[in-house]
C-alpha cells in the first residue's frame, strides 16, 4: 500500500493505538484527518483533528464534510472484534475491518 500523500482518516486519534497509527501514518508522509471526542495532541502541518463524537449524525456528518476523502482507518471500538484479530490473519483483518477506502 502506498502512503506517502495518502490522505487518511483516522477515528480514536486522540490517544492508545489511534495515536501512535496516525503518528506512523505521519512519518511515512500520509496527510491524517483524526477524529475523536477530544482534540488530538499532534503538531504537524499534514495532520488535522476534527473533534467530533461519531455517534451523533450531525456530528458524524460535518466531520466528513470538512474532509479531502482517501481512505478511511477506523481504529475506535475495534475491539468489538477481538474474535476476528485471533481467527484471521493479520493482513485480512487489516483490509476487512480496518482499512477502507472511502
Amino acid at each position: 500500500m502506498h502512503i506517502e500523500d495518502a490522505v487518511i482518516v483516522l477515528t480514536g486519534s486522540s490517544s492508545g493505538i489511534g495515536l501512535a497509527l496516525s503518528l506512523a501514518l505521519l512519518a511515512k508522509g500520509a496527510v491524517v484527518y483524526g477524529i475523536s471526542r477530544r482534540k488530538t495532541p499532534i503538531q504537524d502541518p499534514r495532520f488535522h483533528s476534527i473533534e467530533a463524537d461519531l455517534g451523533i449524525p450531525e456530528e458524524l456528518s460535518a466531520a466528513f464534510s470538512r474532509i479531502r476523502r482517501g481512505m478511511i482507518v477506523s481504529i475506535a471500538s475495534i475491539a468489538d472484534c477481538i474474535a476476528c484479530s485471533i481467527e484471521l490473519p493479520d493482513t485480512v483483518l487489516l483490509d476487512q475491518i480496518i482499512l477502507r477506502p472511502l
